[in-house]
């Protein structure tokens, strides 16, 4: 039996699979999507990003740089690059990115999420354009111990820091404060 659309808009659709089980559909980016943990070696912090998400509570929430695979002939590496300076102000090179693999964000869902890493503690944080999207308005980062990090409740900053640890680099066995949390 092939998927039923139960509801569709510009950027999401609900979709009934079998007669049973229903997911979400990132449609605009095509069920793609990425997010980019940046972190400082030197210092084992990460940066934060601070944003509306209203599905979460009111006000500014810690949570993932992500954005949307919806540029047509762009690689999630060049979409990376683009919400790095849109997100966060960074300036960064493909070749510094550190690829984690993907993920599913939500066993709700059926969007891929391409987790990416980059170290950059040694990039100057520049102005932030945003999208232009109300969940932007106010949006800032800055740079906050991986303590504070592990208590984010966006479980795509969870899987990065995981992934990143299965690359190589532990950023938390500098923190003696995770093993708090």
């Amino acid at each position: 039996m092939s998927d039923k659309v139960l509801y569709d808009n510009e950027w999401i659709q609900l979709c009934l699979k079998d007669d049973w089980y229903v997911y979400t559909h990132q449609k605009k980016s095509h069920g793609e999507g990425i997010a980019v943990l940046v972190f400082d070696s030197k210092t084992n912090n990460v940066l934060g990003r601070y944003e509306h998400t209203p599905c979460h509570g009111e006000g500014l929430r810690l949570t993932a740089i992500t954005g949307m695979c919806d540029k047509k002939g762009l690689s999630p590496d060049e979409i990376t690059i683009e919400e790095l300076k849109e997100e966060a102000g960074i300036i960064a090179d493909k070749e510094e990115l550190i690829y984690l693999g993907w993920i599913y964000p939500s066993k709700s869902s059926d969007t891929k999420l391409h987790l990416y890493a980059i170290d950059g503690g040694d990039k100057e944080l520049g102005k932030i354009e945003g999208d232009g999207t109300r969940g932007e308005e106010g949006a800032y980062v800055k740079w906050i111990p991986i303590s504070v990090a592990m208590t984010c409740n966006d479980s795509t900053v969870f899987s990065s820091i995981t992934k990143l640890k299965l690359k190589g680099i532990d950023l938390l066995s500098a923190d003696p404060f995770t093993g708090l949390i």
